[in-house]
């Protein structure tokens, strides 16, 4: 499959898992603003990023790079991960980050410091 492809797939995957929360789910004509879907939930509008994610980083997480975000990120609220080989979705709050790693599975170190889990945001709020 080519990369077009994968991510049509994780951005109908994303507005499945959205709607089946009871999200409001409105999709963008252009791309222009880095902008892939607007949200509506609990009385407010969110603009959302979708990035597809095929393959894990390490063996426990997987990392989303933003460097072609970055000069935008205030057009970003939400950046919504669809992993493909899990079929799992996350919906992280952007703050202009360069990258974000989500951990999947316990680091052989045992490393939990500041990492940020893939699960806690499986819920969109």
């Amino acid at each position: 499959m080519n990369t077009t492809t994968i991510g049509s797939a994780g951005e109908y995957a994303i507005i499945s898992d959205l709607l089946l929360q009871g999200v409001e789910v409105f999709q963008t004509c252009n791309d222009t603003e880095n902008t892939d879907l607007v949200c509506f939930n609990n009385g407010t509008f969110k603009r959302v990023q979708i990035k597809t994610i095929t393959k894990l980083k390490t063996k426990s997480s997987v990392e989303v790079k933003m460097h072609k975000h970055i000069k935008n990120a205030d057009h970003i609220d939400y950046l919504a991960v669809y992993l493909t080989e899990e079929k799992l979705c996350a919906y992280v709050p952007y703050n202009g980050e360069g990258s974000i790693i989500l951990a999947l599975k316990r680091a052989k170190n045992c490393q939990n410091k500041k990492r940020k889990w893939f699960y806690e945001y499986m819920e969109y709020v």
